[in-house]
């Protein structure tokens, strides 16, 4: 049949779910009758259902890394959480993305990051000791190794992780239309927090205003329209119990 033909000669779409530590009896369909799940239930009988599959450990890293690549995790190095999978091993996602899946993002196509000789030096401590190790973890992810290409690599992974964000209020905004409730919903999109940059004169981010003496005017305007109406419940006098 044509239809078939054209349906068979295209790429075949993957849809993989992965949740977190799910035992395989909070699904309805599969003996729980406490537990309300139709939508995995319509897969259970509409698809198959592998009722006799063991992951190869009962902790998250390892048993990540075994599906991830197919091996052991004798084989791949990780046997306890905290562990990374070395970087020898091929995951699936890595033959995916060689098949032509996941390659929305090509890191070669990314900008890099802006850098001026000496910037970290006008940073604060936090941001000096995050441009070594990321989050100050010594062992962990060494920032001031990262080559261009690293660089890239980031860029391309948080471009697609807006995206996704994007498509996440897509789907919350789609299911306000069809239930009626979107002209009586306020809906809020924020981030919690930014910076105080002038985007427009400085798209790299090397000039902090809120620190220039140039700018106090905007400054002091912009902290009393916040604390004359402030919209937050503000603690006026907070007891310090961080070490910082």
């Amino acid at each position: 049949m044509p239809a078939a033909s054209t349906l068979s000669d295209s790429p075949l779409n993957v849809l993989w779910l992965c949740t977190d530590q799910q035992r395989y009896d909070t699904i309805h369909s599969l003996g729980n009758d406490l537990i309300r799940t139709p939508h995995l239930d319509s897969l259970v009988r509409t698809g198959v259902s592998f009722t006799q599959a063991f992951c190869q450990s009962p902790v998250c890293t390892p048993s990540r890394a075994s599906f991830l690549t197919g091996r052991y995790p004798r084989t791949t190095r990780c046997r306890q959480n905290g562990q990374t999978i070395p970087e020898d091993e091929v995951l699936i996602s890595r033959m995916s993305a060689d098949a032509g899946y996941l390659s929305r993002y090509d890191p070669a196509q990314m900008p890099l990051p802006g850098t001026r000789v000496g910037e970290p030096e006008t940073k604060t401590t936090f941001q000096q000791l995050d441009a070594i190790w990321a989050h100050n973890s010594p062992g962990e992810f060494h920032t001031a190794a990262m080559t261009d290409d690293d660089r890239r690599q980031v860029t391309a992974a948080y471009y697609a992780m807006c995206e996704l964000i994007d498509d996440q209020v897509g789907r919350i905004l789609q299911v306000l239309d069809e239930t009626g409730q979107r002209e009586n919903t306020v809906v809020i999109f924020m981030s919690d927090q930014g910076e105080l940059y002038d985007l427009v004169a400085d798209p790299d981010e090397f000039v902090n205003l809120w620190n220039s003496p140039a700018h106090q005017n905007m400054k002091l305007r912009l902290m009393k329209s916040c604390f004359d109406a402030s919209v937050l419940s503000l603690d006026p006098c907070p007891q310090r119990r961080g070490p910082f």
